[in-house]
């Protein structure tokens, strides 16, 4: 993620990221020592996690429950698709920790093109967080649980483009 990120030019100065990443793999790893199993959600998680040295008789693969898009270009396909199909409010729900690691930056980008399209965001944004958000994304900050159920009744799609689980 790290590395994606460095390349990508999302940070300008990411020392305090690296770090945070390195710590965040290596409790990762150490934890894996400890496992008696290991979920892996996608054929790419499971051969990273065999790529780093753990057993594969400790891995099992539990696939997502969608198929997902995969590309920026993909979701902005699908929520036009969607979206070119109702007359009525468009809402797109993003929940979770709201930073780099979860993908809020793609969730603005993607907002940026579809500016008739309503983004609400559920969620703490993370103090390192920079990014200009067009004035079609809602902060809503961090919900108690009713009034995050009810977000979700009202959204017409969930996005939450995660880097990193």
């Amino acid at each position: 993620m790290y590395q994606d990120f460095k390349e990508k030019g999302i940070f300008n100065d990411i020392s305090h990221f690296e770090e945070h990443c390195r710590a965040l793999g290596k409790r990762e790893e150490e934890e894996w020592k400890l496992a008696d199993k290991i979920l892996a959600p996608s054929p790419f998680v499971r051969d990273s996690i065999i790529a780093k040295g753990i057993c594969e008789e400790k891995i099992i693969y539990l696939p997502y429950g969608f198929k997902p898009l995969q590309t920026k270009e993909n979701v902005i396909k699908f929520v036009k698709k969607k979206f070119s199909l109702k007359k009525k409010a468009k809402r797109v729900l993003f929940a979770g920790n709201a930073g780099y690691r979860k993908g809020l930056q793609d969730l603005i980008e993607i907002a940026w093109q579809l500016p008739d399209v309503d983004f609400f965001v559920a969620g703490s944004i993370e103090p390192t967080f920079n990014v200009d958000m067009p004035d079609n994304v809602n902060r809503l900050g961090k919900l108690q649980m009713p009034e995050l159920l009810k977000q979700y009744k009202e959204a017409n799609l969930f996005l939450f483009p995660s880097y990193l689980e």
